[in-house]
């Protein structure tokens, strides 16, 4: 389990793309890109998920060791929390320690699939991507 201050320290550091800047956000979009701490010590996944019927449906989320949710923005689906209360859409996931991303809060901005890109971009401390495909 990752203790929440380091999950905190992982969020806040700056981020870099290793491979390319450039993401897909076509409908069906599924795919994730290597980013790595601008000092080169950690690695991050970022994955990019986009709903092939409704593309007002998009994922954004970081991983870290490839397993760990640090932060995860959904845009168009509501969320329950598991003390039962309802967030809606759009609402951002941080890493919880006991808890991992199962807690949301509902996020200002986002109401487009760009906004909602740029609204986790800028809570995860990761340079705006360029992209290819969706909404212009």
């Amino acid at each position: 389990m990752l203790e929440q201050w380091r999950a905190n320290l992982l969020l806040a550091v700056p981020k870099i793309y290793t491979i390319t800047n450039m993401i897909d956000l076509a409908p069906g979009a599924d795919d994730y890109y290597p980013l790595e701490s601008n000092d080169g010590y950690e690695a991050f996944i970022f994955d990019v998920r986009i709903s092939r019927r409704n593309v007002n449906k998009a994922r954004f989320q970081l991983r870290y060791q490839r397993s760990v949710v640090l932060a995860r923005l959904c845009h168009s689906v509501p969320h329950t929390n598991p003390d039962g209360e309802l967030v809606k859409s759009p609402h951002f996931h941080t890493y919880r320690e006991g808890f991992d991303d199962k807690y949301a809060e509902s996020t200002e901005g986002g109401h487009g699939v760009i906004d909602s890109l740029e609204v986790f971009c800028r809570r995860v401390n990761l340079p705006l991507p360029s992209f290819q495909g969706g909404p212009q």
